[in-house]
């Protein structure tokens, strides 16, 4: 600080003062006395606490002595970086979903700071993670509020396994972060659905054609190849042919 009236800089200690913080860019709710150095000036370390929100605040220090006017130092900026957190809500950790053509398994994380603000407008990626390693993204992601970020995972033709995911945020004033949830959701590839089994005649002799067939449902659509195996009644099964439903839907007949 300047003294006008003398017209010389202050040199000297136990000066009284403050300084003047912002903690949300605007109110200076942060303050606090300090004494001058022997040199005349105002020294002072700041740890920011849970207090001061993300992004740019304001700081000040007034010459408050009763041997002087009072005069500010006006008001400079500096940053304040926080850090994002990723948490996973959909789908439940350890889910076991069924695979189905045209499944769609919702995918929600929130994103929070460091002092569990809720963090809008943050860029989120969504990405799963395969039993065979590959990256799969989900997308769109969309901003639902409130730090909920929704995407939509299309699980048509998936295979079965265990799946992992993976959240990615970046925000402006904040650290950028990726999270990784390992073995999240177990898809079910289930196996087809095989029912009202029919064989024409029901009784003959020996020597006659007898013709099986059952109704073939698979959830997948995958290819499903029937074979027949007879038992003789001597302790042993004879293969006598095959069918192949193409799209898993169908009848098998042999």
């Amino acid at each position: 600080f300047f003294d006008i009236i003398r017209g010389v800089e202050i040199i000297e200690g136990n000066v009284s003062g403050a300084i003047y913080i912002t903690t949300d860019g605007t109110n200076y709710l942060y303050n606090l006395s300090l004494l001058s150095q022997p040199n005349g000036y105002f020294n002072y370390t700041l740890d920011p606490n849970c207090t001061f929100q993300a992004g740019v605040q304001q700081w000040k220090i007034n010459l408050e002595d009763y041997c002087y006017f009072l005069a500010t130092s006006g008001a400079q900026s500096f940053t304040i970086i926080g850090q994002l957190k990723n948490s996973l809500v959909e789908p439940t950790q350890a889910s076991n979903i069924p695979v189905e053509v045209g499944k769609i398994v919702n995918v929600t994380s929130r994103i929070t700071g460091e002092r569990s603000e809720v963090v809008e407008g943050a860029n989120v990626t969504h990405e799963a993670i395969w039993p065979t390693s590959e990256i799969e993204e989900i997308s769109p992601v969309n901003d639902i509020g409130l730090g909920y970020y929704n995407s939509s995972w299309n699980i048509t033709f998936k295979v079965g396994g265990w799946y992992g995911f993976r959240v990615n945020s970046t925000k402006e004033y904040y650290y950028s972060n990726s999270t990784t949830f390992e073995n999240w959701v177990y898809l079910n590839n289930t196996p087809p659905v095989v029912e009202n089994f029919t064989v024409v005649p029901e009784e003959g002799g020996w020597g006659e054609e007898f013709n099986f067939s059952a109704d073939i449902k698979d959830l997948q659509l995958d290819n499903v190849t029937c074979k027949l195996f007879v038992y003789t009644g001597k302790g042993e099964w004879l293969y006598k042919g095959q069918d192949f439903i193409q799209g898993g839907v169908g009848t098998c007949s042999v």
